[in-house]
């Protein structure tokens, strides 16, 4: 049988690695971060700065770090032993 803990630990490792890549790239549209690393066409720059990369007015990167965020507390909440 499976352990549960074991799967929410992997959810919040998961969750917290997506987050640091979703607040660089939100810190990197504010222009507080470095250069991205990106392919000759700059496709990750023109994707970044495009009319898609806003939703209501805020930026998806920053609601990528948020929602990830709340997945990591929620999954270090589920994976602690008494739960």
């Amino acid at each position: 049988m499976s352990n549960p803990l074991r799967y929410r630990m992997v959810i919040a490792v998961l969750a917290l690695a997506a987050g640091l890549v979703a607040l660089y790239l939100h810190l990197w549209k504010l222009g507080l971060a470095g250069m991205l690393a990106c392919t000759a066409n700059r496709g990750c720059e023109v994707a970044m700065t495009s009319s898609w990369s806003w939703f209501l007015g805020v930026d998806v990167a920053l609601i990528g770090a948020v929602g990830y965020g709340l997945i990591l507390g929620v999954g270090l909440w589920g994976a602690h032993p008494s739960r």
